[in-house]
């Protein structure tokens, strides 16, 4: 334990000494200021070189520290920052300019704020491997003004980048033959849905899986609302004070991690895992303190990366393969440390922190729907 949270710790003071010391406006996700800047809001070094690092390096360093933080939000910052970089061919950092005639058509505010709009796109694409999807979020989320040809730019790149991400998504599950790309990010139920068919009667745990799901919501918001007031008030004052509270949040987390599948997980036999491991790629789960045919039952939600966690979930086949009892400690866990990890100084999205806590009420609810048609 001492050994993984002494490492977890050190990565995240990196990501968090990054975000003090080099670049403040890599912190957090970024799309609120990408926001703000396709609205006319003018933010200094939002697509700085020095933030295109810490926003990098740091996700990178927050996401190996184990902290609750995805990686989407930044990458959206980081084709942001690199759309705009290319359409002005310059960087006060490097102290270099190309020849007007190369971009000289390019270097306009106007062109600036439309090669952004497509970075944004294709983060989008490059993060869910959706193009369609950075298309209507640069459209529906990122700019005010938007005229036709930028829709089809912005089409033709976030094509392109999804392209080059299932190619290399695809090396890196298939290396030894031709990429395979890989119809969706976390899994397709093609297979679960072929024998799965809707009523009237599903439509009242729909409706319970959108309460409880803005239930939650409500709760992060109002609970981000203190604890910005706090961090703001004793924390943000002092650059150390700011530091120490980012390690601190990575112990709590590495403790939880730990020493929950430590005391109370239980070794069992890997058959349904192994499953879904060859359907949809999971990685090999660590046997933490088990035998080499058997799983810790709480390391594959607690222990695991977030990606692998989130595929268990979604596709574990057999009803009891995750007990009532993991969803809710899940949920607790990942609802409380999102809370605490969104706004501490380091990188961090919260995209697939979101889907963690949303899958784990989804699959209880779902627990509960068969529940009642097993008693009926």
């Amino acid at each position: 334990f001492f050994a993984y949270s002494s490492v977890a710790a050190f990565f995240a003071c990196l990501a968090s000494l990054l975000v003090v010391f080099v670049a403040p406006r890599a912190e957090g996700s970024g799309i609120p200021e990408v926001k703000s800047y396709l609205n006319g809001v003018h933010l200094k070094g939002l697509f700085s070189f020095p933030t295109l690092i810490g926003k990098a390096v740091g996700c990178a360093f927050s996401i190996g520290s184990g902290l609750i933080a995805g990686r989407e939000g930044p990458i959206i910052h980081v084709g942001a920052i690199l759309g705009s970089a290319i359409s002005q061919g310059s960087s006060s950092w490097f102290k270099m300019r190309l020849p007007s005639t190369i971009v000289k058509h390019f270097r306009s505010a106007e062109w600036k704020r439309d090669f952004a709009v497509m970075g944004s796109a294709c983060g989008v694409a490059a993060a869910f491997g959706a193009p369609m999807g950075g298309v209507l979020f640069a459209i529906e989320e990122g700019a005010t003004v938007w005229r036709q040809q930028l829709t089809f730019m912005t089409m033709y790149g976030a094509v392109l980048t999804a392209f080059l991400f299932s190619i290399i998504i695809g090396l890196i599950h298939d290396s030894h033959k031709a990429p395979v790309i890989p119809e969706v990010l976390f899994g397709s139920f093609k297979e679960e849905a072929s024998h799965i068919t809707f009523t009237t009667t599903d439509a009242p745990y729909v409706i319970l899986v959108g309460l409880i799901g803005g239930s939650i919501g409500v709760l992060f918001s109002a609970g981000q609302r203190v604890l910005s007031g706090l961090r703001k008030k004793y924390i943000r004052p002092s650059k150390y004070s700011t530091i120490i509270e980012v390690i601190v949040v990575s112990l709590l987390v590495s403790l939880c991690r730990f020493f929950v599948p430590y005391i109370w997980g239980k070794c069992i036999d890997s058959h349904d895992y192994e499953e879904a491991l060859e359907t949809h790629h999971l990685p090999l789960a660590a046997p933490f303190f088990c035998e080499h045919d058997e799983i810790n039952d709480l390391g594959t939600i607690f222990w695991v990366p977030s990606g692998t966690m989130l595929k268990w979930i979604l596709h574990a086949q057999a009803y009891d393969a995750i007990p009532v009892s993991h969803l809710f400690g899940g949920l607790a866990f990942f609802f409380t440390f999102t809370m605490l990890v969104f706004g501490i100084a380091v990188p961090s999205g919260l995209f697939v922190p979101s889907f963690m806590i949303g899958a784990c009420f989804g699959r209880l609810v779902g627990l509960l729907a068969a529940l009642v048609v097993l008693q009926l």
